[in-house]
């Protein structure tokens, strides 16, 4: 990806990355719901250092980085059904049984209000380091 990135970069460009580093997987509030998704979710995904390696292997260089924090989460209808549909793809990765009991004592908490346990997003921003 880094190395077809800095192919179609014009000269000076540069590209942020939207991540979550897996602290911020681990910090998910529905972590407490789904055991095994943080888990899975960190095979998935690179942790940010990963990233940043691999953009430095095919010329790039970090420039900024900014950490996003999660707000306290309000559990809402909207985000139950998209759970419900399994909207995001690391939901459709547990097993039915985790997912059905999770998904019920998710449903039971509705309307709960989640403090964020670390959760968020990591923007990397590199450019290209000389031609």
């Amino acid at each position: 990806m880094f190395r077809e990135l800095r192919r179609v970069l014009k000269e000076n460009g540069s590209v942020c990355i939207v991540t979550e580093s897996h602290s911020q997987i681990e910090g998910r509030f529905y972590n407490r719901y789904f055991p095994s998704l943080a888990d899975n979710e960190k095979r998935r995904y690179p942790d940010d250092h990963v990233i940043v390696s691999r953009a430095k292997e095919a010329g790039f260089c970090l420039d900024a980085s900014e950490v996003l924090s999660s707000s306290t989460r309000e559990d809402s209808k909207e985000f139950l059904r998209n759970v419900a549909e399994k909207n995001w793809s690391m939901f459709r990765l547990l097993s039915d049984r985790e997912f059905t009991a999770g998904f019920a004592a998710l449903s039971a908490d509705l309307g709960c209000n989640f403090e964020p346990l670390g959760g968020g997003e990591t923007l990397l921003w590199f450019r290209i380091t000389a031609r």
